[in-house]
């Protein structure tokens, strides 16, 4: 459970962050190209490497 916590309040930590850099002038851009870049990238993620689990586990259930 307690690694729940932990990731809970990485989550939380991190939209702090995301949500001030919103209000400092210099680094506004960042989320302009961050998080459309956080978003392919966990798509990547996903197409690569969760789609490439599920198939390994139907061979293995086979």
């Amino acid at each position: 459970m307690s690694y729940a916590i932990g990731a809970l309040i990485t989550l939380l930590l991190m939209g702090a962050v995301m949500i001030t850099t919103y209000f400092t002038e210099a680094f506004k851009v960042t989320l302009v190209f961050g998080v459309p870049f956080l978003l392919i990238l966990s798509a990547v993620y996903y197409g690569f490497f969760r789609k490439g689990r599920a198939k390994a586990s139907n061979r293995a259930l086979a």
